[in-house]
């Protein structure tokens, strides 16, 4: 739920769906089939995958996307960062605070550090580079936004702090 509907022009397929969440082929497709019988996912054939989306005709589409973004606390992200400016957004798991995630914002301008966003939201800097690193060593990690025309992300605090 949370890749699909956090941003819902979000799309996956299997196979990316189940590197992402660390997680059985087996247990995704369940997860997926339980979501598609419900009408709350659609999907389409692209060669040979099944990609899969939020399905924005569901008549509870915007309340669940409402619940998902409340519980990310996305608008506390969106209104400390410009997404104009940012090229990806990445979800980890958490485990060693009370925090159960963390957002992880690539960069391009060689930041490279940890922020508190709005009192409680963790949120890492990072280089593509140190991304990679991380995909195989964080697990789940989830891509929950991609903007295809981007520059470095900005914190409207200018500086980030440890």
């Amino acid at each position: 739920m949370l890749k699909l509907f956090l941003d819902p022009g979000t799309e996956g397929y299997l196979r990316s769906l189940t590197r992402e969440f660390s997680d059985s082929t087996n247990a995704v497709r369940v997860e997926l089939n339980r979501f598609a019988n419900q009408d709350m996912i659609i999907s389409r054939m692209e060669k040979n995958l099944k990609i899969y989306r939020a399905n924005e005709e569901h008549p509870y589409f915007f309340d669940i996307r409402d619940l998902v973004r409340r519980y990310m606390q996305w608008d506390k992200l969106v209104e400390n960062i410009e997404l104009e400016r940012v090229k990806n957004i990445f979800v980890i798991e958490e485990k060693s605070t009370q925090q159960f995630y963390r957002y992880v914002i690539e960069t391009v301008d060689g930041q490279n550090c940890e922020k508190t966003v709005a009192g409680s939201l963790q949120v890492l800097l990072k280089e593509r580079r140190d991304i990679n690193r991380m995909l195989h060593s964080n697990k789940p990690f989830i891509q929950v936004w991609n903007n295809r025309a981007w520059h470095a992300p900005v914190f409207v605090e200018s500086e980030c702090s440890k």
